[in-house]
């Protein structure tokens, strides 16, 4: 994929006009990007197969692209799904995607335990960092 027209989505939200859930631009644009390197809209669809028109609703966000059809996209061109989805800064990094329900439910319990013990009021994005860290910290260490 081109770093150079590829953006990064911060956004998960439905955008104006699209029927997908989940849909940007910004995704949209890696989309094209992708089917630029590849050469053509009816070139692209070959590769994952679908139709053209297809494969064009699914970069103007007027339909969901199932993930089959997102993966052999990203293989076309020896990307990777992270990238499609979260942009070029994902490349090479590890995106979290699964989680242990009981460690979360654990690390969620802890510091909701810190915040009513020490009288702490913690900002909700500051509290699901802090979650997150002490999650992370139990699952690396097995």
């Amino acid at each position: 994929m081109s770093n150079q027209t590829l953006k990064q989505s911060n956004s998960t939200a439905n955008e104006v006009g699209s029927d997908a859930p989940g849909y940007t631009s910004e995704l949209g644009e890696r989309i094209s990007s992708i089917i630029s390197d590849i050469g053509s809209l009816k070139e692209a669809a070959a590769k994952v197969p679908c139709k053209p028109e297809q494969l064009a609703k699914w970069r103007d966000g007027k339909a969901r692209m199932p993930l089959y059809a997102a993966t052999n996209l990203c293989s076309a061109v020896n990307g990777s799904l992270d990238e499609l989805v979260y942009g070029p800064e994902a490349k090479g990094k590890r995106v979290f995607v699964a989680f242990n329900y009981d460690k979360l439910l654990e690390a969620m319990m802890l510091i909701e335990e810190l915040q009513e013990q020490n009288s702490l009021v913690f900002e909700p994005r500051d509290k699901a960092e802090m979650i997150l860290r002490t999650y992370k910290s139990f699952t690396d260490s097995g």
